[in-house]
């Protein structure tokens, strides 16, 4: 992943491309195109699944999509943009995501294969989000498991579980707790 220019498109996608476009509605974008592409873990959680995108090797989501011959960088998001998942329950080992087939559990360790298998430039860390207004213990507790979990994953990456080039983002989070978001 090299710089990414500013100001850039951060395109929005439904289940790994961009709603309501073609194909060739992405080419006549031409330059505009080139830039970040954000799709959400839970549309590739259940289905294709981990076991499916393994498969792929090396081309992950690119491949998928049908990416894999655009100068395209793929944003790996938690959760979609477009729908209010704030506030889920999780506990230490887990947090709770939106799919298009329910509400499902997903664990550390399960995402971490996720993001092995679907190789995206830059991925989103699993994080327990909260409302602003949430209790201080509540925040706190929050805040203590978005470390852990993304010293997990930084692990798994260093481990060689991860691709090298999988850039990640750290998301601690903390309400409105000025301490916690310190």
């Amino acid at each position: 992943l090299g710089k990414i220019e500013t100001p850039t498109l951060v395109m929005y996608t439904r289940r790994g491309f961009p709603p309501p476009f073609t194909p060739k509605d992405l080419d006549n974008l031409g330059p505009a195109f080139e830039g970040l592409m954000q799709m959400s873990v839970p549309e590739f959680f259940d289905s294709p699944g981990v076991k499916t995108l393994t498969k792929l090797g090396d081309g992950g989501l690119k491949s998928f999509c049908g990416f894999a011959d655009r100068d395209v960088t793929i944003l790996l998001a938690l959760r979609d943009a477009l729908q209010h998942q704030c506030d889920m329950p999780a506990s230490d080992s887990w947090v709770t995501v939106q799919t298009p087939g329910g509400q499902k559990k997903l664990e550390v360790d399960e995402f971490i294969s996720l993001l092995a298998a679907t190789r995206p430039q830059l991925a989103e860390s699993i994080s327990d989000e909260v409302p602003g207004d949430a209790s201080g213990k509540r925040i706190k507790k929050s805040v203590d498991r978005n470390l852990a979990w993304l010293d997990r994953v930084l692990e798994a990456r260093a481990a060689g579980k991860l691709p090298a080039e999988t850039r990640i983002l750290g998301s601690v989070a903390g309400g409105e707790s000025a301490w916690e978001r310190r």
